[in-house]
């Protein structure tokens, strides 16, 4: 790294004790027309997967979706969702979705938020908007 931008990023620091800390935790540009899509569809989403309804945790997510299965990368339909729902749900998966919570831009926990979407947990879900419009689960972290 150049030691003048380390020199810069020092003194900043120096001046202004936390901010960049703070920062780096603030969520970025958000990306949905709304707060009430993605609030819905983490709500219904965290309701389904307590309830073991599959069809219904199916129903929000954009088929092909991206998750790991068998230690690699893999985009699959809904059909292999639903088989592998299990694999793809893992217990982690599962507990960062019901520790998170998002009303509104101002009021969430355990979501975090960019130009690609919300993020739950430490990444193991990622919601976004889909063609259409449409909020939707678009990836599955569930090997870390």
């Amino acid at each position: 790294m150049n030691l003048r931008v380390v020199a810069f990023v020092v003194l900043l620091s120096c001046l202004f004790p936390g901010d960049l800390l703070r920062a780096a935790d603030t969520p970025g540009e958000f990306p949905f027309k709304s707060d009430a899509g993605p609030a819905r569809v983490l709500k219904d989403l965290k309701d389904a997967v307590s309830a073991g309804n599959k069809n219904l945790v199916a129903d929000l997510a954009s088929f092909p979706i991206r998750v790991q299965l068998d230690g690699k990368g893999a985009r699959i339909g809904r059909r292999t969702f639903l088989a592998r729902y299990d694999e793809v749900l893992t217990p982690a998966v599962k507990s960062a979705l019901l520790r998170a919570s998002f009303e509104s831009r101002d009021k969430y926990d355990g979501v975090w938020w960019n130009w690609q979407g919300m993020m739950v947990g430490a990444g193991e879900i990622w919601i976004a908007e889909v063609q259409g419009g449409a909020v939707r689960v678009i990836t599955i972290n569930n090997q870390k």
